[in-house]
């Protein structure tokens, strides 16, 4: 990318305080995480800033610190990634409703599991410690391993007709695509 991907602006916000203030406007309390060492945009003192204990993890070890972050303060935890700038609060909203009695819920969409937006239990924790101890860091495999409900694309096209919120952003292409599509400079 050249740069780090949280400080990426859409509009006048950064791609990180995009993502956040969207979520803020469902989910409390909010849970940042962070490589170790990581400079992140300054963010509302509401937002809670936690940091890998290990580096080189991946995202796992970010859900993993965020779980335990929660624990005690929620039975669960809707998880994203900073690059995902057209999520919307009725997306968050729906994850957050199909969840039930089931231990997570994440979106399978033609036929690829979206890990890192979806909703887990605080009691998921233990197995992202568990893959993460035998030095398993994929967290397609950690939303496996939970047992989640599975949500189809067609459980979402009403709120989300182009499934916008799962578009993220890896590469620079990808960003520029976004700015265009957006009508930005």
């Amino acid at each position: 990318m050249g740069q780090p991907k949280e400080r990426l602006t859409v509009g006048p916000k950064t791609l990180l305080r995009q993502t956040l203030d969207t979520m803020r406007q469902v989910v409390e309390p909010v849970v940042a995480s962070a490589r170790r060492g990581q400079s992140i945009p300054s963010l509302p003192a509401s937002v809670s800033v936690v940091c890998d204990h290990i580096d080189d993890q991946g995202p796992l070890e970010g859900i993993a610190m965020g779980l335990a972050a929660l624990d005690g303060r929620c039975e669960a935890a809707f998880v994203c990634a900073c690059d995902q700038p057209l999520l919307s609060a009725e997306v968050i909203t729906r994850l957050i409703d199909r969840l039930g009695d089931a231990p997570a819920v994440v979106p399978e969409i033609n036929g690829r599991l979206h890990p890192l937006t979806a909703v887990y239990r605080i009691s998921c924790l233990a197995t992202a410690q568990r893959l993460l101890d035998s030095g398993r860091r994929r967290a397609t495999e950690f939303a496996r391993q939970c047992g989640p409900r599975l949500l189809s694309a067609a459980e979402l096209t009403d709120i989300d007709p182009k499934l916008a919120s799962f578009r993220n952003i890896n590469d620079l292409d990808e960003y520029e695509r976004l700015v265009a599509d957006l009508g930005q400079p």
